[in-house]
């Protein structure tokens, strides 16, 4: 699934949402910080999910150029969830955001499922997926004023 929408936001800025959304996660999983400088291709930590937070998830940062590309692998017994933010600057402060999903189930039942229930839902995934990226956007913006302390 590939899904693109714009904002009127720096690149740089969308860049920024997304590197301390990730340290919030990793610190909200691992309770460590993550310094801005030990952000980088390679990193990996167990993200811990559900109501009860009973599941887990490996992630794994496959790619990290600023400001440009984020990808990021889910490794689970459910098989392996890819995804990736490349991020196009449109002007100084204009930023399309292109989100690409991939799924990689483990086993033939797997396969089924997904494909199952991709039919099903898939209008309802990209509604989701087109949430999330407004939802970037909205956050970079935010970033992007200036504090009014």
């Amino acid at each position: 699934m590939i899904i693109s929408a714009e904002g009127d936001v720096s690149v740089h800025h969308c860049f920024e949402a997304m590197l301390i959304s990730l340290q919030e996660d990793y610190r909200q999983n691992t309770l460590r910080q993550l310094s801005r400088d030990d952000i980088k291709a390679g990193i990996n930590y167990v993200k811990h999910y559900g109501k009860y937070k009973e599941r887990t998830v490996r992630v794994l940062i496959t790619a990290l150029e600023a400001p440009q590309l984020y990808t990021a692998c889910f490794s689970s017994n459910h098989g392996i969830k890819e995804l990736a933010y490349r991020l196009e600057a449109l002007g100084e402060n204009r930023t399309r955001i292109t989100y690409s999903y991939d799924y990689h189930p483990l086993d033939i039942f797997q396969k089924a499922n997904y494909f199952i229930v991709g039919k099903l839902f898939k209008k309802s995934l990209e509604r989701q997926s087109q949430a999330q990226l407004a939802a970037l956007i909205q956050y970079a913006k935010q970033l992007q004023q200036p504090s009014s302390l």
